[in-house]
């Protein structure tokens, strides 16, 4: 069976108040799918808070919240099927001064349960970054393990990540991400 789908996302984030460390943003996503010859799109959002610790005995800590694929739902000629919706809770740790980052999520998702995911990235020169990760949900990702890198430059970045399905076979992501005005 041939499986296709294309996502194309725009996003934006900013601090709440200019001296606050907390910052939420939203995506905004559009998802043309084509499932076997049957063809679906539709429009769907992310929300999420982030929390980063700056100082003290817990500095290079990050928590956050995230909301994610909230939207209608996907038809397919006259089948459909509710985005697979998510509330996701998750932790980073930063070491080697940014270098070295290490993140793990609680995922609940909307009518298929809960699950853990984990990934660490680590910063190999300053544009280079080697990444590896395991999705708790391995009775659908084949064995939950990932791995992938990204080239970031100034105002742009490509990534790709290797995504096993067992029986389902294998996803190879790329992403490219532009980047506008300044970092908070």
């Amino acid at each position: 069976v041939d499986a296709s789908n294309l996502l194309f996302t725009g996003s934006w984030a900013k601090r709440f108040i200019e001296k606050s460390k907390l910052s939420g943003g939203v995506s905004l996503k559009y998802l043309n799918s084509d499932l076997a010859g049957y063809k679906a799109s539709v429009p769907m959002m992310d929300l999420g808070l982030l929390y980063p610790f700056e100082g003290g005995k817990l500095q290079g800590l990050s928590l956050a919240a995230t909301l994610r694929n909230l939207g209608p739902s996907v038809k397919y000629e006259t089948e459909s099927a509710s985005l697979p919706q998510q509330f996701i809770l998750g932790a980073g740790y930063s070491l080697l001064g940014g270098n070295l980052v290490f993140d793990v999520d609680a995922i609940q998702t909307k009518d298929s349960g809960s699950h853990m995911a984990a990934g660490v990235e680590y910063r190999l020169f300053e544009m280079l970054r080697l990444r590896a990760g395991y999705n708790g949900k391995s009775d659908f990702v084949g064995n939950g393990l990932t791995y992938g890198m990204g080239l970031h430059f100034h105002q742009w970045n490509l990534d790709y990540a290797f995504v096993p399905f067992g029986d389902l076979g294998n996803t190879n992501r790329i992403s490219v991400g532009l980047r506008f005005g300044k970092a908070a």
